[in-house]
């Protein structure tokens, strides 16, 4: 006949004085462990805070920078453009007296504008920079 041996109860495991004197010589090792890992996040968050915070500066200075050459740039397109109207409207009373046709006042006139509209491009930019990336 067999004998029937009593299955044995899963549950928690008792822990022993040996187990708790284990687990206590083994906290230090852990706490030092913990630290090494704590202060290598804390140097790499550090680092890449810097790294932030120079490429927020960057930016800031960038958007200010762009904000004045597009407002010189615009200056100087309406400047211009209102001197090539003062041109043309004298060149129409004084034909080709000034040596400057016609067609050259269109030609600056036209690189003029396009400078204006990259100024106002630039200055978008700017704005951008400043609502949408800086905080």
């Amino acid at each position: 006949m067999s004998e029937k041996r009593p299955k044995s109860v899963s549950g928690p495991r008792v822990l022993t004085k040996k187990d708790i004197t284990d687990l206590e010589a083994g906290i230090p090792k852990v706490r030092r462990q913990m630290d090494v890992h704590v202060t290598c996040l804390e140097a790499r968050s550090s680092g890449k805070l810097e790294v932030v915070q120079e490429w927020h500066e960057y930016l800031k200075k960038r958007s200010e920078i762009e904000s004045e050459y597009a407002k010189s740039l615009d200056k100087l397109s309406d400047r211009t453009l209102e001197k090539i109207a003062r041109l043309k409207k004298s060149n129409k009373e004084h034909q080709n007296v000034n040596g400057c046709s016609s067609s050259v006042l269109d030609l600056l006139q036209s690189v003029v504008s396009d400078n204006k509209t990259m100024a106002a491009r630039r200055q978008q930019y700017s704005d951008d920079i400043n609502s949408e990336v800086l905080p």
